[in-house]
C-alpha cells in the first residue's frame, strides 16, 4: 500500500511505522489517495507488512523488494539539473536464532543529478536563384549538397587544431565522422552530437554552382547542452544568420554577353528618326528569355551580366542577342571585340524619312487651338506620276523630338498611293519612316472649320535615297460674326408720313474698328447690319464690343438727341462660328438696359395754310374787272376779291399742336353781282 503526505517538516525518524507522530495510521499526515497536484507531495510511504490476502508479509531468505519513485523536475530549473532527490533503501531480514523479521530503512542525503544532452548541428544550404528573365537574382533553398563532419581526436584542454580535415597528419583524422545531404528545404542536420570539437566540410556540390573549399568548426558541450556557431577557417566563406538560422550560400557559375550600337544617318535629324530607346532580345538556347532596353544614343558597349553558365546537369548554356526592328532603318549584324570577349555590333542605316511639323500662326495660338487635331493625306508617286504603295512607320514627337505620350509608333500602308495621318496637334511632328527610294510626297491637310492653311503653294517634296526632309504646315484661325439691330421712328407719336425721311448713324465705340454706317427709315422702321464686324483669331476667344446709335438732324423737325450704346458679348465656338448676346443701354454705357431702339420726333408747335384760287374771264385774266369770293367752314368766313392777274388770296388759316391728326373742310364760292351778260 502506498501512502502520500503533503505535510512539511517531517524528519527521517518520523518514518518508523511503529512510533512517532508520522505513523502511517495518522490520517492527518498520510492518505492512500494522491492529491490532485502531485507537486504538493512532501513524502511517500510504502507499507509492505501485509500480503494481498491480508496475512503478514514475510520475505523469503535472500530476496528483496525493489521499487522506483519517478519525479518530474520543476520547469524553472536549469536544464542540466534534474531534481533534488532523496533515494530511500529499505531492507527486511530474519536474524539467526530469531523468529520475527527486522525491517530497517536507509535514507540517503540530498544529491544533484545532471542531464546528458547531445546537440544537433543544424543549418540551411541556399544558392543563388534565377529569375523568370534568366538573370541571377535572389536566393533559394539548395537540396542535394553533401557535407562531411569530422571530430577532433584530441580532447585536451587548450588543444590547438592542426591540419585540414581528411588529412592523416591532422588532429581531425582522415576519416569523417558522419555525412549528410541538404534536403528540399535546404536544411542539413547532424543529430545528437556528443561533447567534442567538430569540423564541417562541403564534400560535393551542385554542377551549376561553384563549390566552397575550406572548412568550418564548432564545439559541443553535451553536459551543458550547448553548441557553438559554425566559424569559417581562414578565408573560407562564412555562415550568415538569417531569421535565427545559420545559412551557407553557394554562387552560380556565371557568364555575360556584350553588344554595341552604330547608326548610319544624319545626326541633325536623329532626334526624330531614331527611337528614344532600343529594344534588344536576349536568347538562351534559342529561347527568348528577356528584352533589354537602352538609350538609342548610347555609344558604349552594353554588358548583360549575371547569366547562369550551365544548367542543373552541368550542360553549358548558349546565349545570343537580337535587336528588334527599328522603323525606317536597314539593319546589319557583325561581331567585333576579341575571341575571349566577343561583342555583337548592330548597325542601322537610315532609309528615306519625311517629317511634317504642325504650327499655328502667332495670333491664333490658344489652349483650344493647341488641342485641335489635324488629319493629312500623303500621296506617294514616282517620277512618272504613278501611285506608289508602301508600308511606313509613323513616329510622333514634339518639336524637341520627344515622343508624344499616348501616341506609339503606328504601322500604316498606302492604298493607291494614299496614306492617312491622323491626330497631329500644334507643336507636334510626325515622321514617316521607311519611305521608298525615288518617291514624291504631296501632303494635303483636310479642312478643319475655322482654320486656314497659310501656304499658297502645294506641300510637296521628292526623295532619292537615305534622305530626311521636313515640311512645316501653318494654320491661321479666323471666325466672323455680324452685328445687327433694328429700331422704330415716330413723329409726334405717329408713323412718319411718306416723304418724311430721317437718317440714323451706327459706329464702333471702341478701338477695335473704325466702322461707321448710316441708314434711313422706311415707314417708321430702320435696321443696321454690320457684316463680319466681330473677328476672332484665337479659338475659344471671348470679348465685348461697343457701338453707338444716334439720329441725324432733319430740317423742320425737332431731332431726338438720345444716344444708344449697344453692348455685344461674343464667344468663339472653336469651329469658325461665334455666339453673341446683345444689350442695349440708353444714354451711356452704364445707362439702363432697354428692350428696343426707338427715336421720337416732333413738328413745330404752330402751322398756317393760305388758301389760294385763280379767276379767269373768258380764259383770260380779268384785268380791272373784280369779283368777290367767300371761304366758309369750321366756323370761319372770309370774303375777298381778285387782283388784275386773277389771283384770289385768302387770309392764312392757323393750326396748332392740338390739331394734329384732325381733318378740316372749307368751301370757296364766287359771289354773283347780277350781271346778265355773264355766266356764273
Amino acid at each position: 500500500m502506498v501512502y502520500y503526505s503533503t505535510v512539511t517538516g517531517l524528519n527521517d525518524n518520523d518514518f518508523d511505522h511503529a512510533i512517532g507522530t508520522a505513523s502511517i495510521s495518522n490520517t492527518e499526515i498520510w492518505s492512500t489517495t494522491p492529491p490532485a497536484d502531485l507537486s504538493t507531495v512532501t513524502a511517500i510511504a510504502v507499507d509492505i507488512r501485509k500480503a494481498a490476502d491480508n496475512s503478514d508479509f514475510q520475505l523469503e531468505n535472500h530476496h528483496s523488494i525493489y521499487y522506483e519513485i519517478l519525479m518530474k523536475a520543476p520547469d524553472e530549473l536549469y536544464p542540466e539539473v534534474l531534481a533534488y532527490n532523496r533515494p530511500a533503501y529499505q531492507s527486511t531480514f530474519v536474524a539467526s536464532g530469531t523468529v520475527d523479521p527486522i525491517t530497517s530503512t536507509l535514507i540517503g542525503k540530498r544529491v544533484t543529478i545532471q542531464l546528458y544532452e547531445p546537440q544537433d548541428l543544424l543549418f540551411q544550404k541556399i544558392g543563388e536563384a534565377v529569375n523568370d528573365k534568366g538573370h541571377i537574382e535572389g536566393t533559394k533553398p539548395l537540396p542535394g549538397v553533401q557535407f562531411a563532419l569530422y571530430r577532433c581526436t584530441n580532447m585536451d584542454a587548450g588543444h590547438v587544431h592542426t591540419g585540414r580535415p581528411g588529412q592523416t597528419s591532422s588532429c581531425w583524422g582522415q576519416e569523417y565522422f558522419s555525412t549528410q545531404y541538404s534536403k528540399e528545404d535546404g536544411t542539413v542536420c547532424f543529430p545528437k552530437l556528443d561533447t567534442g570539437h567538430y569540423a564541417l566540410v562541403e564534400l560535393q556540390g551542385r554542377s551549376e554552382y561553384n563549390s566552397i573549399s575550406g572548412y568550418w568548426t564548432c564545439s559541443v558541450d553535451a553536459d551543458r547542452g550547448t553548441i557553438t556557431s559554425l566559424e569559417a577557417n581562414g578565408s573560407t566563406r562564412a555562415f550568415e544568420e538569417v531569421g535565427g538560422v545559420q545559412t551557407l550560400q553557394n554562387d552560380l557559375k556565371r557568364t555575360s554577353i556584350r553588344f554595341i550600337k552604330e547608326w548610319v544617318d544624319d545626326a541633325a535629324s536623329a532626334a526624330v528618326t531614331r527611337p528614344a530607346m532600343l529594344s534588344v532580345d536576349l536568347y538562351r538556347n534559342d529561347e527568348k528569355i528577356d528584352t533589354i532596353q537602352i538609350p538609342s544614343n548610347k555609344t558604349e558597349v552594353t554588358v548583360i551580366d549575371d547569366l547562369p553558365l550551365v544548367d542543373d546537369r552541368g550542360q553549358a548554356y548558349t546565349y545570343r542577342v537580337e535587336e528588334q526592328t527599328v522603323a525606317g532603318y536597314t539593319a546589319a549584324v557583325s561581331t567585333v571585340g576579341t575571341a575571349e570577349e566577343p561583342v555583337t555590333k548592330f548597325t542601322n542605316t537610315l532609309e528615306n524619312a519625311l517629317t511634317i511639323k504642325k504650327v499655328l500662326a502667332s495670333q491664333s495660338i490658344s489652349d483650344d487651338a493647341k488641342a485641335q487635331e489635324f488629319t493629312f493625306q500623303v500621296e506617294l508617286t514616282n517620277a512618272a506620276g504613278e501611285a506608289v504603295d508602301a508600308a511606313v512607320t509613323l513616329h510622333f514627337t514634339d518639336v524637341q523630338g520627344v515622343s508624344v505620350e499616348g501616341k506609339p509608333d503606328q504601322q500604316v500602308s498606302s492604298t493607291n498611293g494614299i496614306l492617312t495621318v491622323q491626330g497631329l496637334k500644334a507643336d507636334q511632328m510626325v515622321t514617316l519612316l521607311g519611305l521608298p527610294e525615288d518617291v514624291r510626297c504631296t501632303v494635303t491637310e483636310q479642312e478643319v472649320a475655322g482654320y486656314t492653311d497659310t501656304a499658297t503653294a502645294a506641300h510637296q517634296v521628292s526623295f532619292t535615297q537615305g534622305q530626311v526632309q521636313t515640311m512645316t504646315i501653318e494654320n491661321r484661325y479666323e471666325a466672323k460674326a455680324n452685328v445687327a439691330i433694328s429700331g422704330s421712328k415716330t413723329v409726334n407719336g405717329r408713323t412718319p408720313l411718306e416723304g418724311e425721311t430721317f437718317f440714323f448713324t451706327m459706329e464702333a465705340a471702341d478701338n477695335k474698328s473704325s466702322t461707321r454706317k448710316q441708314t434711313s427709315n422706311e415707314l417708321g422702321g430702320f435696321a443696321f447690319t454690320l457684316e463680319d464686324e466681330i473677328l476672332v483669331t484665337k479659338p475659344g476667344e471671348t470679348g465685348t464690343r461697343w457701338f453707338t446709335i444716334s439720329e441725324a438732324a432733319t430740317a423742320g423737325f425737332e431731332t431726338d438727341s438720345t444716344v444708344y450704346y449697344l453692348e455685344v458679348s461674343y464667344s468663339d465656338n472653336g469651329n469658325g462660328t461665334i455666339s453673341t448676346t446683345q444689350k442695349l443701354h440708353k444714354g451711356t454705357q452704364d445707362g439702363p438696359v432697354v428692350e428696343a431702339l426707338s427715336f421720337a420726333n416732333t413738328l413745330p408747335l404752330e402751322a398756317s395754310y393760305r388758301p389760294t384760287v385763280t379767276k379767269t374771264l373768258d380764259g383770260m385774266a380779268p384785268g380791272a374787272k373784280t369779283f368777290r369770293f367767300t371761304l366758309e367752314g369750321e366756323g370761319h368766313t372770309q370774303t375777298v376779291t381778285n387782283d388784275r392777274e386773277g389771283t384770289v388770296s385768302f387770309e392764312e388759316l392757323s393750326f396748332t399742336q392740338e390739331d394734329i391728326g384732325k381733318t378740316f373742310r372749307y368751301q370757296v364760292r364766287e359771289e354773283s353781282v347780277g350781271d346778265p351778260l355773264m355766266n356764273w
